[in-house]
């Protein structure tokens, strides 16, 4: 039997927050867009099911943390202020380690 995977996106792109905004599910969300926004430290709660992250053009300046986020596999923080990027190692709950496409060009 296929279990079904339920996409919640959440697009908050081009609306001028200056914080990661709490106004979802934070459990359920799977694709979160904040593409455009002025968020330079990014402080994120739990995001146990995203898979994807789009942070391109937030004036991030600092990496963020995604120890919270153990399925994301995709990371865009293209045209942001980063200077350095850590060791990124997410591991799932079995033990297995996750793979993630990291754009910051």
């Amino acid at each position: 039997m296929i279990s079904s995977v339920t996409m919640v996106t959440v697009d908050r792109k081009n609306m001028g927050l200056t914080q990661v905004p709490n106004d979802f599910d934070e459990s359920t969300v799977t694709n979160l867009y904040l593409d455009s926004n002025n968020i330079p430290n990014p402080v994120f709660t739990s995001l146990p099911a995203l898979t994807r992250l789009d942070m391109k053009s937030c004036g991030v300046t600092t990496f963020p943390d995604i120890n919270q986020m153990p399925l994301l596999i995709t990371l865009n923080l293209q045209h942001n202020g980063i200077s350095s990027i850590p060791e990124i190692t997410t591991t799932h709950a079995s033990g297995e380690q996750s793979v993630i496409i990291l754009y910051y060009l």
